[in-house]
């Protein structure tokens, strides 16, 4: 660590008291006011505090912790507090993870920049930063820095800090939006900085409520520590930091991609740089997202997002939030929400909105690593159909391919023509068939793929201008360049030949952070399985180290060097954690044009925009109930990251599930977007139908979930076109109610379900938060359970059932199930409208959309339907919003279940009509006592597609 500078205590607080203002929802920008400390003032050092152990951060009494500053080690080997303190004079903070110092060397505030020039702009102002004294914690501070600062938005504020006069690494291509020419007509925010030294706010207009503030506070009297207290701006040429205050213990959610709780706990280091580790908790994972949504008391939330694709973390502080990157600029993103739900539409209108998936996508998948031959697959599929389990989608791990060769199948186990007939079998019954893709393609002879790419050129390289070697599966590998031109066609070239032998349904990336067997590069034997040595240096280990796998290991740990090249001198550095998201990109546009239809990629690395042009799963959990109750905060965080479409391994991947966890599992995971069971090689099988109890489950959930999948396909619709989620936390619904905030073993799905399953072994009950105003029905009797009082309930639940409940006032749209959804969708229609309100108004809304399924931009060329329901306590109307998908015109009503009558306090009806027909009273019975109304319409014939109305009296 280099040398740090000690800031007096007065010039932050004086920088507080006059630093320049700047009010963003003015015409213009006043100047900024002239700062200049006297000469003749003098700082005085505080005493020392008078017990130092009470503030939870123990220090030398002369000198100075920051707990979110970078932490030197001062006792590598570990030491108690008395020999930390005392006997070193060093500080002592032990509440952080693994691979951060728990005694580390005094490190005094860095007071960061000075703003030497102002300007305003058409959409914002410009400033020049210059170093203020000097950090050179590793390398010279940047001598001057830009400031932009660009109001796009009236909910969205842009601010990006850079090397004007050196070309640093940016992100390209994740951004759809671009730079506005003028200001937004009423921002919802303020932008104010301070000038000595420099750091900005963002104040909400609405409440004065500050959102972000890079400036640091002063410590507390009479203390040197404080938790809010950080550094000033950071900037040097492989370090970056900047810090922002938060309210004491702050609502952070985001930061991915981790196994950790949803509510993200403060006092932590939330490393990103993409990794292959599995599901271990609290490490950097597989895919890098650096977006959060920060929840305030009351409800209102905000989101920031930093545009940097470098190894990089976040240390959360329980009044602060610190972020360190190696490389880059600082390109922030501010969303004002107000909502969760709106802080999340905003990020995806940035980075992206969520690909529409294919409607058989939503369907039940079955996979394993150990379907060793197509007789193991195709006796899979027998025994699902023998126990008349549904089953969308058969896959195969990599045991299909020759020699683990991208783009074969292997002639002895996996032969082509025999592949080709089984997959054109289940086409002919309305199944599906996807495969893995690893990244890797191996260096060997008589195998296009590679001698193709070698003569195109489109590998990453090593500093010699040579195709990087690495080692997965097959042996010795190389890997894509996929920034180069040249790739997308070979990459494209590789998939219909893939595909025109066997014709798959779509492509599983795999291996793609990149993975790599090797520390770096390998030794060139095909052979040799003996890692190189790796490769010292200032790309590879970096001045300051990240927080890499819970101990700071070298960043090209069983992935490639950072010295690797992509196309246009791009480094892997830089670049090395948007090759999953590259990769998925390119297979995406291969599928539409080989296809023309929709593409369903599944990816394991991810970073910020994914959600655009392909899916992801969390990766290699474990068959244990810590993994399963992980799993929905996982899937709540992609949801939040844009990425609707995601999942578990239902059952778990590693290691050996039980009845009982299995089928706890199925009856959850059923109900996750993305639905697939899979588990490792040599484990024991898990398909549903291995246990009697867990076939019986499966069919009922499966079932169910086919029933909804109207649902669920509407609210995909709804993310695709508008930026929403399809899982998401309580808090989006609800949050206002504190209540909600910390809670992550129950999800809602959309606006009207809410999950609350069995998490805990040997439970034959649970218990779940039921959030008010709006009253909550089961799922599964229709029964209500609650008036609209938020309640706690504890609920009865044996291993055959899983909680689900209906929320009053949103209208929930089924179609009856069959085995394959292709099936399904012949099938009519019918509608639960769960009734919500007070007084004299009880109302209900919902939405359907229908389109082909398959097709691309069905909304733009007018080949959908949309529908919208609306119902109050004497009626049900449908009003078309769209009619272009022909097929719902020969859809038909079936039943209309209405409920909350009772409390809609409504007598029992004596007559009802449709379209104004009165119905015979062997068409529609009256529950009194649970004020449920069951309409009976297929003898009807009425179309789903037409302006329909029920009403009753």
């Amino acid at each position: 660590m280099g040398k740090v500078i000690s800031v007096p205590i007065l010039v932050i607080l004086l920088s507080l008291l006059i630093g320049s203002v700047l009010s963003m929802d003015q015409q213009h920008f006043r100047k900024p006011l002239p700062f200049k400390l006297p000469s003749s003032s003098k700082v005085a050092s505080p005493p020392p505090p008078s017990d130092h152990h009470k503030s939870g951060l123990a220090l030398n009494d002369t000198q100075e912790c920051t707990l979110g500053g970078v932490r030197e080690d001062c006792c590598p080997g570990g030491c108690s507090q008395s020999d930390c303190e005392d006997t070193r004079g060093c500080c002592y903070a032990p509440a952080v993870p693994s691979g951060i110092p728990w005694c580390f060397k005094p490190n005094p505030v860095v007071q960061g920049y000075k703003v030497v020039s102002v300007a305003t702009t058409a959409t914002g102002l410009e400033a020049m930063l210059a170093p203020q004294g000097a950090a050179n914690y590793y390398t010279p501070d940047v001598a001057s820095l830009k400031l932009v600062v660009w109001m796009e938005t009236n909910t969205r504020l842009h601010v990006k800090i850079f090397d004007p006069n050196n070309n640093r690494w940016e992100v390209p291509k994740v951004v759809k939006t671009g730079i506005p020419t003028t200001k937004p007509s009423n921002p919802f925010y303020k932008f104010t900085y301070t000038t000595q030294p420099f750091g900005f706010a963002v104040t909400r207009v609405a409440d004065g409520s500050v959102l972000i503030n890079t400036t640091s506070p002063a410590p507390p009297s009479g203390s040197y520590t404080s938790d809010k207290v950080f550094n000033g701006l950071i900037f040097e040429d492989q370090y970056l930091e900047i810090s922002t205050q938060l309210p004491t213990n702050p609502n952070i959610y985001g930061l991915g991609e981790h196994v950790t709780s949803l509510r993200l706990a403060t006092n932590q280091v939330y490393t990103m740089f993409a990794a292959d580790r599995g599901t271990v908790p609290e490490i950097n994972l597989y895919g890098v997202h650096p977006f959060y949504v920060d929840l305030r008391s009351g409800g209102n939330a905000h989101g920031l997002f930093l545009l940097n694709s470098n190894a990089q973390e976040v240390y959360l502080g329980t009044d602060s939030l610190t972020w360190r990157t190696v490389g880059g600029i600082l390109d922030f993103y501010v969303f004002l929400g107000p909502s969760p739900a709106e802080v999340v539409a905003q990020y995806t209108e940035v980075v992206g909105r969520p690909y529409m998936p294919p409607y058989w996508s939503l369907g039940w998948h079955q996979c394993r690593w150990g379907y060793h031959t197509i007789q193991d697959v195709e006796t899979v599929v027998t025994k699902y159909a023998q126990n008349n389990i549904p089953l969308e989608t058969m896959w195969s791990d990599i045991d299909y391919m020759h020699e683990y060769l991208d783009f074969t199948f292997s002639p002895t186990r996996f032969p082509v023509a025999q592949m080709s007939n089984f997959v054109q079998k289940l086409h002919t019954n309305g199944q599906h068939y996807v495969v893995i893709n690893d990244c890797g393609i191996a260096n060997a002879t008589d195998y296009p793929a590679w001698s193709e790419g070698l003569s195109q050129k489109v590998f990453i390289t090593d500093s010699n201008g040579q195709p990087f070697m690495g080692k997965v599966w097959p042996g010795i590998t190389s890997w894509p360049d996929f920034f180069n031109p040249a790739t997308q066609p070979w990459w494209s070239t590789q998939i219909k030949g893939f595909l025109n032998a066997v014709p798959l349904d779509g492509l599983w990336d795999d291996m793609n952070e990149i993975s790599n067997f090797c520390d770096g590069a390998c030794q060139s034997s095909l052979t040799s399985s003996v890692p190189a040595p790796g490769l010292p240096g200032s790309l590879n280990n970096p001045p300051y180290s990240i927080n890499n796998g819970g101990s700071r290991q070298a960043l090209n740990i069983k992935t490639t060097d950072m010295t690797v090249k992509h196309y246009g001198d791009i480094l892997e550095y830089n670049a090395h954690s948007l090759f999953g998201s590259a990769e998925s990109n390119a297979t995406r546009i291969s599928l539409e044009t080989i296809t023309g239809k929709r593409a369903f990629v599944l990816s394991r690395s991810t970073f910020a925009g994914h959600g655009n042009y392909a899916f992801h799963w969390l990766g290699d959990n474990n068959s244990d109930w810590p993994d399963l109750h992980m799993a929905i905060p996982g899937i709540l965080s992609f949801n939040m990251f844009g990425v609707p479409m995601v999942g578990a391994d239902i059952c778990g991947f590693n290691g050996a599930t039980t009845e009982e966890l299995c089928a706890r599992w199925m009856q959850v995971g059923v109900f996750y977007p993305f639905t697939r069971n899979h588990n490792a090689i040599g484990e024991p099988s898990q398909e549903p139908y291995v246990w009697p109890s867990v076939a019986n489950i499966s069919r009922t959930v499966i079932n169910a979930k086919y029933s909804l999948l109207p649902y669920y396909y509407t609210l995909f619709h709804i993310a695709h076109e508008l930026g929403g989620t399809v899982a998401r936390p309580l808090f989006f619904e609800f949050p206002a109610d504190s209540n909600t905030f910390g809670i992550d073993k129950q999800f809602m799905i959309g606006h009207g379900l809410m999950v609350t399953p069995v998490l805990t072994q040997g439970a034959t009950s649970v218990s779940g938060y039921f959030a008010g105003p709006d009253p909550w029905y089961d799922f599964w009797t229709l029964t209500r359970i609650t008036d609209g009082t938020s309640q706690t309930l504890n609920l009865p639940t044996p291993l055959d059932k899983i909680q689900v409940h209906v929320r009053g006032g949103v209208i929930i749209p089924l179609q009856a199930p069959s085995y394959t959804l292709r099936a399904s969708r012949l099938n009519n229609f019918s509608f639960i409208v769960p009734l919500s309100g007070s007084g004299a108004r009880y109302t209900a809304t919902g939405y359907l959309f229908l389109d082909d399924g398959e097709l691309l931009n069905t909304v733009q060329n007018k080949q959908h339907s949309m529908f919208r329901y609306q119902a109050t306590a004497s009626s049900v109307n449908s009003t078309i919003e769209a009619n272009n998908y022909a097929p719902a015109r020969n859809r038909l009503l079936d039943t209309i279940t209405v409920l909350g009558l009772d409390i809609a306090k409504q007598p029992p009806p004596a007559t009802v009509r449709v379209n104004g027909d009165a119905l015979n009273s062997n068409q529609w019975t009256f529950d009194k006592a649970n004020g449920k109304l069951v309409v009976r319409l297929a003898n009807s014939k009425i179309s789903l597609a037409s302006a329909w109305s029920v009403t009753w009296q």
